[in-house]
């Protein structure tokens, strides 16, 4: 044991069993948590728009007519 006077340690006494270690106690109150809400994302780049191939009445009977696949 150390002594709080000088810091030498007590002599132990035959017969005198050894003083225990005070117990400390130490509570925690209240914890908070917070929780922080995600970024909304941004706008999206818009894609172009691929317009699919047009073909008129016209040319998909001529196509047919030749025998060429459409």
């Amino acid at each position: 044991m150390v002594s709080p006077a000088g810091g030498l340690p007590e002599p132990v006494l035959p017969g005198k069993p050894p003083a225990a270690a005070p117990t400390i106690h130490v509570t925690i109150g209240r914890v908070v948590i917070r929780a922080v809400p995600p970024t909304p994302p941004g706008p999206s780049p818009e894609k172009p728009r691929v317009q699919p191939a047009v073909m008129t009445l016209d040319d998909y009977l001529k196509r047919r007519k030749a025998g060429g696949h459409a």
